[in-house]
């Protein structure tokens, strides 16, 4: 069909741009005035300086100015830090004549400068404007600094004020560092017990003083001296030790002689604020104990003699005698206990006729007897000392013949009986041996002239036991030990952990003693390994907890000996810490549980580690071995998804035309929708995914306007119409939509909910209207010529054959030329054949107004009317 534009005035440029032009307004303008005056010819045409331009092909393009800042509030640590801040500056074109649905220029994007200032308090941060960053040093104190930073745009669109945007800034006051990160382990300075607790028993309290280092989260260091838990340990001793206080009790020595002796090893640990100090030692003493005093009894005399009754023969005895006295002893402690002395009496006969002592003194003298020939006779030996006596009675036969009988007893005995020796001594060591013999001697009597005889007396002493030769050798254990004489000596130091036994054997001539010997197993070194399992994990950004199974193993050698023994796990022995943000962890047998709390940063993830450290010292390395796992948490993600609808919502025929008789005629409707799924990741749109469409049946339909029409689904009836004007309605379709698209992609755009379609109905006796057009197509370029193939159209076949007349222009677009022209539509036919049309090159044909006509106007179905 004929394509028409109208040519722009400086009247309607005013409209897209008030004031552009003055003066005629009716007047129309050049493309290069246009441009002059500011406006824009639109995207894909082209013109001449010179040439005027269609009102469709101008457009008025102003611009948007976008300005703002993230984030909008920053908060700096007390450890000083700094913060950029981004800021976004650009206009952008965009088409004024659809300004309430911008269309943006392509390309148009620029940045714009901007200023700032910084508004803030006294001691706040550094404003770097070049970089946009606030910078704070340590905040030592215990205020919060703050700020407030203004940008301002540097231009605006016209007479807008210029944008302005605003952040706040602060800094923290100082705090202790969180996460077991304030506070160092205590460190004891002095500890001492200064009262040495007296022999009679008695208390002892504790002298002690400690620091702690408390790290603040700007950097200073501040020091504790009081608040701290003290927990005391006796590690050896026998006193008892208050583990709360410290206060060492011990009982009083009693008659135990000793000098000032150390009655308690006390560790003492300080803990405080979640940490603990290694552990410091003192001793406590107690006091000399010794005798101070004695106070003693009466001294108490004894005599006896071997032999009291002798036969006529006479023969020798020895006689002892002891002085002996007892008392009590009073101790440094207040104790008592019993003493007692001793003395060398002196002795007397009441008859010395054939009785003499061998000394007049001593503890053992000798008694001798001579031979009696005569009457039965006797002697009284006292004993004198001190004021204390006593005596023994001997007797001697009438004289008689007597016969003897000798033998000699042995006894051997050793001092030690028994010798040890350290697993690395190989001194020599001595025995003493104590090998008597006695003679002993025993008798029978005649007291027929040796005719007959009585039985043998019972053995008696012959005198005085004396010292006899013994031999003395090892018997058990010659691999460990050799002997030279009483002395014994170990052949190497023991390389095992077992005691290596021996025995002496002395033996005399009758009697048999031994000496055991012994030497002591090595002690051990011990050496210790430590391992945690697994070494690393990482965790999800959300909070949670993972189990670490932490062995510790021990081997040992004799400390001779350079080979160790194998592995094996021992106890629980062993701590555990950790480090990192985040991060904490209890201990429970050989499990050490890490938990983590949420990380809410988008940004970074977070490490740490766990340290595990064994209890004991290794004598080989002289450390406590320690094992480590590296711990890792992801950064947080927030993935959201949202599901919302594309709908699309059609109807076929989109008019339905009735009869004057009416009747029901339907339309097909397309109603349909399909979920969009949206994906944020952090907030931002990140993917946009369409699923299936399915058929959305939640749309209804009534008649808008127009009398005589009614609808009941999507058949519309007409009802017959009496008149012989025609008559029109609308026929409106409603679809349901909820959740629509707000996504940016445009295929996922919904159609509109509303569908109109016209409805209209012939008068009585009126025919159709059978409309007739002409419509054009480009073909070729002749020079200065554009060639145009211009035929008629009619909307339905015609019932007859019609002829179409009308005048074509072919010069500019004001009408330089017309041609007349006449097109032939043969019955049964929509379409004219097709004739040449020639214009100026860049104008198109066009049918001068009101030479339009068609022959003939009507016939027996249609009333023809023509379209220019």
């Amino acid at each position: 069909m004929a394509q028409y534009f109208r040519i722009a005035t400086k009247d309607f440029c005013n409209t897209l741009k008030p004031g552009s032009f003055t003066g005629d307004t009716m007047m129309c303008p050049t493309r290069s005035q246009i441009e002059s005056a500011g406006l824009h010819i639109k995207k894909g045409y082209t013109y001449a300086a010179d040439q005027l331009v269609p009102e469709d092909h101008i457009e008025r393009l102003d611009w948007e100015y976008t300005f703002s800042v993230t984030p909008t509030t920053v908060t700096i640590s007390a450890a000083g830090g700094s913060r950029k801040f981004t800021v976004t500056s650009y206009k952008r074109q965009y088409s004024y004549s659809n300004a309430g649905n911008r269309i943006y220029v392509e390309g148009s994007q620029t940045d714009v400068a901007y200023t700032s200032s910084n508004n803030q308090t006294a001691g706040s941060g550094i404003w770097t404007a070049a970089n946009d960053t606030i910078s704070y040093g340590a905040n030592t104190g215990s205020t919060q600094p703050s700020g407030t930073i203004t940008w301002t745009q540097s231009e605006s669109f016209g007479s807008d004020p210029k944008k302005t945007a605003t952040a706040t800034h602060k800094q923290n006051a100082d705090s202790i560092k969180p996460n077991g990160d304030g506070y160092s382990n205590p460190r004891i300075k002095s500890f001492n017990y200064p009262t040495v607790i007296p022999a009679a028993g008695g208390n002892s309290t504790p002298s002690y003083s400690y620091e702690q280092t408390v790290y603040w989260v700007s950097g200073k260091t501040t020091t504790l001296t009081s608040g701290g838990t003290p927990t005391f340990n006796r590690t050896s001793g026998t006193a008892t030790v208050n583990s709360s206080s410290g206060l060492a009790n011990t009982s009083s020595k009693g008659t135990t002689q000793s000098g000032q002796t150390t009655v308690a090893v006390v560790s003492l640990t300080i803990t405080m604020n979640g940490k603990s100090s290694s552990a410091s030692s003192a001793n406590v003493y107690q006091a000399e104990n010794k005798i101070e005093s004695t106070s003693w009894n009466s001294w108490n005399v004894s005599v006896s003699a071997d032999r009291t009754n002798f036969p006529r023969e006479g023969g020798t005895t020895t006689v002892r005698a002891s002085a002996s006295r007892s008392g009590t002893h009073t101790w440094s402690s207040g104790s008592t206990s019993s003493a007692s002395d001793s003395g060398t009496p002196s002795l007397s006969l009441s008859n010395t006729s054939g009785f003499s002592l061998s000394s007049s003194s001593g503890t053992s003298v000798t008694l001798t007897v001579s031979v009696n020939n005569g009457a039965e006779r006797s002697t009284r030996i006292t004993a004198s000392y001190g004021g204390s006596s006593d005596w023994v009675e001997i007797d001697q036969e009438v004289g008689v013949l007597s016969q003897s009988d000798t033998q000699t007893v042995y006894s051997i005995s050793t001092t030690p009986t028994s010798l040890n020796w350290g697993y690395d001594s190989t001194s020599e060591k001595s025995f003493s041996v104590t090998s008597r013999a006695q003679d002993q001697i025993r008798y029978r009597y005649s007291y027929d002239g040796g005719n007959s005889w009585g039985d043998w007396g019972n053995w008696q002493n012959n005198g005085s036991s004396y010292s006899t030769s013994y031999n003395s050798s090892i018997t058990s254990g010659s691999s460990y030990f050799s002997i030279s004489g009483n002395t014994v000596t170990p052949k190497g130091s023991n390389t095992t952990f077992s005691t290596n036994t021996g025995t002496v054997t002395v033996s005399n001539a009758g009697d048999t003693a031994y000496v055991s010997l012994s030497q002591d197993g090595a002690p051990a070194d011990y050496d210790y390994r430590i391992s945690i399992s697994p070494s690393s994990y990482n965790f999800s950004s959300s909070a949670g907890s993972h189990d670490f199974t932490v062995t510790v193993e021990q081997r040992s050698k004799p400390v001779t000996s350079s080979s160790w023994g194998p592995w094996s796990t021992i106890g629980n022995n062993y701590s555990s810490s950790i480090s990192g943000a985040g991060f904490s962890r209890s201990q429970s047998g050989d499990t050490v549980t890490v938990n983590v709390t949420s990380n809410t940063s988008t940004t970074s993830e977070r490490s740490g580690t766990l340290t595990v450290t064994c209890d004991y010292t290794s004598d080989l390395t002289g450390t406590k071995p320690s094992a480590s796992a590296s711990l890792t948490q992801d950064k947080y993600v927030n993935i959201t998804t949202k599901t919302e609808y594309q709908y699309e919502f059609s109807v076929s025929p989109t008019s339905l035309s009735f009869s004057a008789d009416g009747g029901t005629k339907s339309v097909t409707v397309t109603s349909r929708r399909r979920p969009i799924t949206l994906t944020y990741t952090n907030g931002n749109l990140t993917n946009e995914s369409a699923g299936s469409w399915s058929t959305w049946s939640s749309y209804s339909g009534r008649i808008s306007s127009g009398a005589g029409f009614s609808v009941s689904g999507t058949s519309v009836t007409a009802g017959a119409n009496s008149s012989t004007s025609s008559r029109e309605g609308n026929l409106e379709l409603t679809q349901t939509q909820t959740s629509d698209y707000s996504g940016s992609t445009s295929s996922y755009k919904s159609d509109s909910s509303s569908l109109n379609v016209p409805l209209d109905q012939m008068g009585a006796d009126i025919k159709s209207v059978n409309f007739i057009h002409l419509s054009y197509s480009w073909q070729s370029r002749d020079g200065a010529y554009d060639i145009y193939s211009v035929y008629a159209s009619a909307s339905y076949k015609v019932t007859s054959t019609v002829i179409v007349e009308c005048r074509l222009n072919y010069g500019s677009s004001l009408g330089a030329g017309a041609e007349n022209y006449a097109f032939t539509i043969s019955s049964g036919s929509t379409t004219s054949s097709a004739r040449k049309c020639y214009t100026f090159t860049g104008d198109y044909p066009g049918v001068m107004p009101g030479t339009g006509s068609v022959r003939p106007s009507e016939d027996e179905t249609y009333r023809y009317s023509f379209l220019e």
